[in-house]
């Protein structure tokens, strides 16, 4: 294998494991958001639910 054979492998081969990382780095990116997105509706539902036995005292 020639020296450009062997570089232009070396790429693609960078290239497929930068790929890799960014879909796993999404799909972890995704989840996160989801479980602060839940975190924020507890919240509002808890305060919602403070809010609702003060006003009614």
């Amino acid at each position: 294998m020639n020296l450009v054979e062997r570089l232009e492998k070396e790429k693609q081969d960078e290239i497929g494991r930068l790929e890799r990382l960014n879909l796993k780095l999404r799909k972890s990116n995704s989840r996160y958001a989801r479980y602060i997105l839940d975190k924020n509706k507890k919240i509002i539902e808890l305060k919602e639910t403070i809010e609702s036995k003060t006003a009614g005292s």
